[in-house]
């Protein structure tokens, strides 16, 4: 199952039967949708209102009104799904990396990414344009626009935060201070 919070005031869930389920701020439900597929593995919001729906071998995009506008087909199943970064594009994260496909399926980029045990779960602007994470205390940051990634230090220490626009990465170091 997978739970995302909404600033406009609402919660949506996704479970193992491919069914997302909207509910108001004050838990009575609001709708759901079926996806059309077998599970639901995260969601993520998009920036009209929706949803980003990473299924099995797919991405389910949602508008605002809890309708479907898109469904991608992906290699492999996501681990996260976000539209972004170009507007015609979804991108995803799974044991192969980054993949950036249009929404017409075609993959367009792969960019490496991280391993299956990084030091927390990586974190991904919301626009899918950056992304940064850590392995071992390696700092990694990747631009998913570029196809680039490099280790900008090697002394974290599990802690790593995003800004909720996407535009400030943070990590602790072993000696306890923020960069």
């Amino acid at each position: 199952s997978s739970l995302v919070a909404s600033p406009a005031g609402w919660f949506a869930t996704g479970d193992e039967t491919g069914t997302v389920r909207y509910f108001k701020a004050d838990g009575t439900p609001d709708g759901q949708l079926a996806t059309g597929q077998p599970f639901t593995d995260t969601l993520r919001l998009t920036a009209d209102g929706g949803l980003a729906i990473a299924a099995t071998e797919a991405v389910v995009i949602a508008d605002a009104q809890h309708h479907i506008t898109h469904t991608v087909h992906t290699r492999t199943q996501p681990w996260i799904a976000l539209v972004g970064p170009d507007p015609d594009s979804v991108t995803t994260l799974d044991h192969d990396g980054f993949h950036v496909y249009g929404l017409d399926g075609t993959l367009r980029r792969t960019i490496a990414g991280p391993p299956e045990d990084t030091d927390g779960p990586p974190a991904i602007a919301p626009d899918a344009r950056h992304a940064a994470w850590m392995t071992g205390g390696t700092v990694t940051v990747a631009d998913l626009v570029a196809g680039t990634s490099r280790t900008i230090a090697t002394d974290g220490r599990n802690e790593m935060a995003i800004s909720p626009d996407g535009s400030l990465f943070a990590y602790i170091d072993r000696s306890d201070r923020v960069h």
